[in-house]
């Protein structure tokens, strides 16, 4: 498997835990994807401050960007930091935003009622999250290719001569 990273991205995950490879390739939605799949999977990073800033004043850009991701078959908002976290408001102590727990949370529901999966894993868990559905998806994608490779090896049934 081999993950590719937006050349956009600036503090990059490496995946240097993980059994994979990485190549850094410009991508046209997400900060992640898996080569050869980049139409079919995308996953998109934000720490939370980029969060904050992308709710707040690049909110139009951000929401263009969600509506690229929503089209994916394989996609994923993955923030880092738990629900708990931004909730209690505690996250936001070294946040100059003006943006409330509320509001935050907010804007993270209405992603998901728009079918955008938004995961909260702080930022310890991030990585492994975003490795572990790309590795499910690739997993998946083998297998479907493995079947019908299979089935092309089938023979047909020849016609019967009466």
């Amino acid at each position: 498997m081999k993950i590719i990273i937006d050349t956009r991205e600036q503090r990059p995950w490496t995946f240097s835990d993980y059994d994979c490879e990485t190549e850094r390739k410009g991508l046209v939605t997400g900060d992640y994807s898996l080569v050869g799949l980049e139409d079919h999977i995308s996953i998109e990073r934000k720490s939370f401050a980029d969060f904050l800033g992308s709710i707040g004043t690049g909110r139009d850009r951000f929401m263009r960007e969600m509506q690229r991701l929503k089209a994916y078959p394989v996609k994923a908002l993955i923030i880092e930091a738990t629900y708990s976290e931004i909730a209690s408001g505690l996250i936001f102590a070294n946040s100059r935003s003006r943006l409330t727990p509320n509001h935050a949370i907010g804007v993270i529901d209405g992603l998901v009622a728009k079918g955008i999966p938004v995961i909260l894993p702080g930022a310890r868990y991030a990585e492994m999250r975003a490795y572990n559905i790309m590795r499910h998806a690739h997993n998946s994608c083998v297998g479907i290719a493995k079947k019908f490779q299979d089935e092309k090896k089938i023979e047909p049934p020849k016609a019967i001569v009466a």
